[in-house]
């Protein structure tokens, strides 16, 4: 039952990195901040729509696992 709600949670997940072509994942880290002045560390991460077709193809996987 578990295996099969993570399945549909991939294939929706990759369903909608593949709908949008890809996109990036940003985050900012605060690293010090004196007075009104901040320093912050950027990071970015691209998902691209290869892992979109990746996750769909594991969540059917696991969508029949779970129905077995």
């Amino acid at each position: 039952m578990i295996l099969s709600i993570i399945g549909i949670a991939c294939i929706a997940a990759g369903a909608y990195v593949l709908y949008t072509n890809g996109f990036f994942l940003k985050k900012d880290e605060k690293i010090a901040q004196v007075g009104d002045v901040k320093v912050t560390k950027s990071k970015s991460f691209y998902l691209s729509p290869a892992f979109g077709a990746a996750a769909i193809g594991v969540g059917v996987v696991l969508l029949i696992i779970g129905m077995l």
